[in-house]
């Protein structure tokens, strides 16, 4: 909570909503993905992915994946799960 309570979210809804997805897939990872991404908890690569991603230092310009906004949240798993397997999106 200290992490998410000294963010910057501009996005504020779209932001935690973004930080839940992230947490919720690494859930969704079977265990040898997550050893290969070499993350312990679904916290640090929820906050991991969304520092790399969504920093306001970042630049998105060669960011293959997009979030839709106007998609539900199981929409864009669904698509971010999708983006991963086929390689647009590192993860």
């Amino acid at each position: 909570m200290r992490w998410i309570e000294h963010l910057p979210l501009h996005g504020n809804y779209r932001d935690l909503q973004k930080i839940a997805m992230y947490y919720n897939v690494f859930n969704q990872f079977d265990e040898d993905t997550k050893e290969m991404l070499n993350e312990t908890t679904a916290f640090h690569y929820a906050k991991n992915e969304f520092e790399k991603y969504h920093s306001p230092i970042v630049q998105l310009e060669n960011e293959k994946f997009n979030f839709n906004i106007s998609a539900t949240t199981k929409e864009m798993i669904v698509d971010y799960l999708s983006a991963s397997r086929m390689g647009s999106v590192k993860i």
